[in-house]
């Protein structure tokens, strides 16, 4: 089962676009574009409203690059408890 989700989970088809150029530099574009700013919470919860309450919380906090980041943990959590 595991092997099937990997294969065709719908968080896995960024892996296509990794090595695309264009790709590359618009993340990186738009990183630096978000700077070290902090994501207003209400923007948290309209466009990530699974990470609102752990924002919230204090446990996570509302910087662009820790919100990317645990969007990958969360889905590799997904896969490790299956």
């Amino acid at each position: 089962m595991q092997r099937v989700l990997r294969h065709f989970s719908y968080s896995d088809r960024i892996r296509y676009y990794w090595p695309v150029p264009e790709a590359a530099k618009a993340v990186q574009d738009l990183m630096q574009s978000l700077g070290g700013s902090a994501v207003p919470e209400t923007l948290i919860s309209q466009y990530l409203p699974r990470f609102f309450d752990r924002v919230k919380a204090g446990a996570l906090p509302a910087e662009p690059e820790k919100l990317q980041l645990q969007s990958v943990r969360d889905v590799l959590d997904r896969y490790e408890t299956l």
